[in-house]
């Protein structure tokens, strides 16, 4: 499953539940980890500083980095973000962030079926029971 429609299914899963709030263009800061375990993300939300703290874990689902050519060259991906089909926003700033906190990485700059990269993330230091994906 492509990672829109995976995201698709996931918002309406969670809008039908009823038990969760959605704010949307709100970018990920950083994540917040506490002893050995990410127990939530720091966002900015209406251009301030919002922290939000997980119950169970912490899922990463915030595109590649198709339009930040720093990554790109980093990673060994040919060509210009200007190429790219990948969202104006998708900066790798999630990929980031979870390196950041010990993330390990695997299928950086390899193509997916088109010029884009492919990024599975396991952050090494969630709490058991909890898992995080970059789509």
């Amino acid at each position: 499953m492509a990672g829109q429609a995976l995201i698709g299914r996931a918002l309406l899963a969670v809008r039908g539940t009823h038990n969760a709030e959605l704010r949307l263009s709100s970018p990920l800061e950083s994540l917040v980890v506490e002893g050995e375990g990410v127990v939530g993300a720091d966002l900015t939300y209406n251009g301030k500083p919002w922290r939000i703290r997980a119950r169970r874990g912490v899922l990463l689902a915030a595109g590649g980095f198709e339009q930040n050519d720093e990554l790109r060259k980093r990673f060994g991906v040919t060509g210009p973000s200007k190429w790219s089909v990948g969202a104006p926003g998708n900066q790798g700033k999630a990929l980031l962030a979870g390196m950041a906190v010990g993330a390990a990485t695997d299928l950086l700059g390899k193509p997916g079926g088109r010029q884009v990269s492919c990024i599975r993330m396991a952050l090494q230091r969630l709490r058991s029971g909890c898992s995080a994906a970059s789509l």
